[in-house]
């Protein structure tokens, strides 16, 4: 499009460090990026009497910063004012944006999308996926689409009433979960606690053949990943593709109904419990993913909110082995004895199961949104930074 240019970031970003030598009596407010292009948050400030760095890096409010070391899945920010005179490391190069030449909007829109940080993740060096860091000069080499002035700023604005949605998307999910939670823990807390183990016919776990690196096609045969149970809820698009089903035991097949939790996740994650709700007949159960079966007596649905307490969590995660957060273990005897909230009374445990799950359904409504909105954000973002149309260009009768 005409007045529409290829510019390397070099053009609009200039590298900006401000060393300043470690005082080790001094604490140096500090601040993390979120991957996925989410921007900024807190973290406990630096002290200076552990840190083993010599140097840090004073950063102000407009500068544009990303993590070198997960640049790759897009570590990529606007420092806002209230974090202006935070410090970090020198794996956060902070650039000076020349606003002369592009709206800082308009290029953390830029950059900020997984287009951008899917080219720039071929530009990392070092051994080993985790490893690799993005170097200022490769960064400075990526170009971006640099529209005139007035064209950046109808972007931002397009762009922004995406993320306007989103954020209310956001901010309905939360507000469903925070009630949810508070219900749950008021109705849940005066019960009776019981022995899971005694509750149950069986634990059925799957098997975990070799899968593919991908999701199954239509009609093929897949095995669920952990991430498929979220607390009360199934992501059945969250499974890999098998050569050979064959290789599955038929109890290990996802039935309609079927409750499952997780054996293995991140803390947070482990133990989650969801059901499956319709006909998946080419999903199986991985070795990390468990079938509990209730006995009569026990609602399934009333069990995965009973799971979901904060009283059980808290016996999960303290029973949960494995040295890293992002992945820890459950045993099926760990599972058998865990006390859960419970009343023998199963037309109770029905009521309040429909009750919760009232406001489990809406949170995951407000997610859908969310996630829908976000997948229409990013294909509006790369079609209006394409330059193939203007936004004040008036469309075809």
């Amino acid at each position: 499009m005409r007045d529409w240019h290829a510019v390397a970031l070099k053009r609009v970003l200039t590298l900006a460090r401000d060393p300043v030598k470690v005082n080790r009596a001094a604490f140096y407010p500090n601040l993390g990026i979120y991957s996925f292009g989410r921007g900024v948050f807190s973290k406990p400030p630096i002290e200076g009497s552990t840190t083993s760095a010599d140097t840090l890096y004073r950063i102000r409010g407009g500068q544009f910063i990303y993590s070198r070391l997960f640049a790759f899945e897009g570590a990529f920010a606007l420092v806002p004012a209230e974090m202006d005179g935070c410090f970090v490391s020198n794996e956060y190069p902070t650039f000076d944006i020349d606003e002369h030449e592009v709206v800082s909007d308009y290029l953390r829109i830029s950059i900020c999308r997984p287009t951008a940080w899917r080219e720039m993740a071929s530009m990392t060096v070092g051994m080993g996926h985790r490893r690799q860091r993005l170097h200022p000069d490769a960064f400075l080499a990526h170009e971006i689409a640099l529209p005139p002035i007035a064209e950046q700023e109808r972007i931002v604005f397009a762009v922004g009433a995406a993320d306007a949605a989103i954020a209310t998307a956001d901010d309905e999910h939360d507000a469903a979960l925070t009630a949810l939670r508070a219900l749950r823990e008021h109705t849940l807390n005066g019960l009776d606690t019981h022995r899971l183990g005694d509750l149950l016919v069986s634990i059925e776990a799957g098997k975990s053949p070799q899968a593919a690196d991908r999701a199954p096609f239509d009609g093929e045969a897949g095995v669920l990943k952990v991430s498929a149970i979220r607390a009360g809820q199934f992501r059945p698009s969250e499974a890999k593709a098998v050569e050979e089903p064959s290789h599955f035991p038929e109890k290990a097949r996802v039935r309609d109904g079927d409750l499952l939790i997780s054996r293995a996740n991140t803390r947070l994650l482990v133990g989650a419990a969801c059901r499956v709700r319709g006909s998946f007949p080419n999903l199986f159960l991985c070795d990390k993913t468990l079938r509990l079966v209730p006995k009569p007596h026990l609602d399934p649905d009333f069990l995965v909110h009973a799971l979901a307490a904060s009283s059980t969590r808290a016996q999960i995660e303290d029973a949960a082995t494995g040295t890293s957060d992002s992945m820890k273990n459950i045993s099926q005897s760990v599972i058998r004895d865990l006390e859960i909230p419970f009343t023998r009374d199963l037309a109770e445990q029905q009521a309040i199961a429909r009750q919760l799950d009232g406001f489990q359904q809406a949170g995951h409504a407000a997610a859908l949104v969310r996630d829908n909105t976000a997948t229409l954000r990013d294909a509006l973002a790369d079609a209006l930074l394409s330059g193939n149309r203007s936004l004040c260009e008036p469309l075809a009768a």
